[in-house]
């Protein structure tokens, strides 16, 4: 299994298996024992699974709230905390490392559509991520690539 973590307020997790099929996308928690108990499964699924975190920019863009802020830095604490804290290893990786893979280092991919982004992910070759029975909502499109990029890296390293 491979973890995609996005920790925003509107974030997601994403869970693929091992050959890069999407299992499971579900919205941040927004409450502490919410996202404790999800969490906790992680910890549990740990010696089969890798987790994939973007960790937080240096600084807020100046189309972020403030409030968007405080709970994307308190999400990622939390969750990298709690996870290492209890022996599981985090990868964190900055926006730019996964989205140059995907060529999505763009200014304007946080203000794309979801059909928009859905678009340039056909354009490659992830289209059959987002036909599957289980669509990827816009909010969780992030950590599923987080997600992808986590998987990559894995396979090039038992590769």
């Amino acid at each position: 299994m491979t973890y995609g973590i996005d920790p925003g307020k509107s974030g997601a997790i994403v869970m693929l298996t091992r050959d890069a099929q999407l299992k499971a996308v579900d919205p941040m928690p927004q409450d502490d024992v919410s996202l404790g108990n999800y969490m906790s499964m992680i910890v549990d699924d740990s010696r089969v699974a890798d987790v994939w975190i973007e960790r937080v920019p240096k600084y807020a863009g100046k189309n972020q709230s403030g409030s968007a802020v405080a709970t994307l830095f308190a999400n990622y604490r939390y969750i990298v905390g709690y996870l290492e804290g209890r022996g599981v290893t985090v990868n964190q990786v900055v926006p730019q490392s996964w989205m140059k893979p995907y060529r999505l280092l763009t200014k304007n991919w946080q203000v794309l559509t979801y059909p928009q982004r859905k678009k340039t992910l056909h354009e490659y070759s992830l289209a059959e991520f987002f036909t599957t029975k289980k669509e990827i909502p816009r909010w969780a499109a992030d950590a599923a690539l987080i997600a992808l990029h986590g998987h990559s890296a894995q396979a090039l390293t038992t590769a």
